[in-house]
């Protein structure tokens, strides 16, 4: 009788919006765990495993990992505001840049597959003033090979992140993210920014956004589909190679000698991967421009979405991504705005 396959251990750090929808698309495949820092768990999911992690502890991150000893392990954590980020630079840094987390990967799981989510906002703003006062595309697209220039707190603090896996992680899948527009995560219920202009415009009966910033906004299935190509094509079961390999695993810390072993076996049975991954939409648009589509799925008013200017001395943001290596590494297509925007709003409760 032939002994059936066991499953990749997949982590997925943290409890967020877009930690929530990945957990639902990927329980069912693979042998999911989650993190969070609670005292108790957020939700329960049968067969998937909660676990507590504070990233600023490094005891902390040793046991979650020795406890779960994941293949792959999907980072979602992140103080993912931008106004959060920007008076308090040295808390976004550590947070975003948990390179603690990163020697403890080395130290328990050297040869798992990373799947970061970084941001569009490591990209500079790529603008130009147009007739009507607003800002235009200047090019069509920015590719991943663009020369990073973050213009705020958040943007560096993730940038600093990507510089220290290229220099330090050789199995990893970056994805720099657009906003994500999809239904209510499905086990808090709490929704990103399309749900914020519906409530919005039914609330108060109008909502102004900003005709000045673009952004390529992307569909919340193209993520979750995304991510599940990533660890089909690239994740690898982790089979200790021998007792000594698996009490080494469940150490607290390796001796640099045993460390150095680890990374040999690890980089001889795992091949390399490092991609850099735009994911955004299919084609940008103004923060107007996606009100007005909301309130279109929402079956809402759509010239009650009314355009606004940025306040002088802002810096409009547009950054407009090509996705197409996105599609072409996994063979995901990208998912139009408006198939994105009628699965967000195809419940009433929503």
């Amino acid at each position: 009788m032939l002994d059936t396959p066991s499953k990749l251990r997949v982590l997925v750090v943290g409890a967020g919006y877009v930690a929530q929808h990945l957990i639902a698309h990927l329980k069912d495949d693979f042998e999911v765990a989650y993190s969070h820092r609670r005292n108790k768990a957020p939700f329960a999911i049968p067969n998937v495993k909660s676990v507590y992690l504070d990233l600023s502890d490094d005891d902390s991150i040793a046991t979650t990992l020795h406890e779960t000893l994941p293949d792959v392990v999907v980072n979602c954590a992140a103080i993912s505001s931008p106004a959060k980020c920007e008076p308090d630079e040295t808390s976004a840094m550590s947070a975003n840049c948990p390179l603690n987390f990163l020697e403890a990967l080395h130290a328990c799981v050297p040869d798992a597959l990373l799947i970061h989510f970084s941001t569009d906002l490591v990209l500079p703003d790529d603008q130009k003033p147009c007739a009507d006062g607003g800002v235009g595309v200047k090019s069509a697209s920015r590719c991943v090979d663009a020369t990073p220039v973050p213009t705020n707190a958040y943007g560096k603090s993730k940038l600093a992140f990507e510089k220290a896996l290229v220099e330090g992680w050789d199995r990893c899948v970056v994805f720099r993210m657009s906003n994500v527009a999809g239904p209510l995560a499905p086990y808090d219920q709490s929704g990103k920014f399309a749900q914020w202009v519906c409530g919005q415009l039914r609330d108060k009966g109008t909502v102004e956004l900003w005709r000045d910033e673009v952004r390529s906004f992307v569909a919340m299935r193209q993520v979750r589909d995304g991510v599940k190509a990533a660890i089909q094509k690239y994740g690898v079961k982790h089979e200790p190679a021998d007792d000594h390999e698996a009490r080494a695993l469940e150490a607290a810390a390796l001796s640099p000698s045993e460390t150095a072993r680890f990374h040999h076996r690890a980089r001889a049975l795992r091949p390399a991967v490092f991609l850099h991954l735009n994911l955004g939409g299919p084609a940008p648009l103004s923060r107007v421009q996606f009100g007005r589509a909301v309130a279109s799925a929402a079956s809402l008013d759509a010239d009650l979405v009314r355009g606004a200017l940025r306040p002088a001395g802002t810096a409009p943001k547009v950054v407009a991504l090509d996705s197409s290596s996105f599609v072409e590494a996994l063979g995901v297509p990208l998912v139009p705005l408006d198939l994105a925007l009628r699965e967000a709003f195809s419940s009433a409760t929503t």
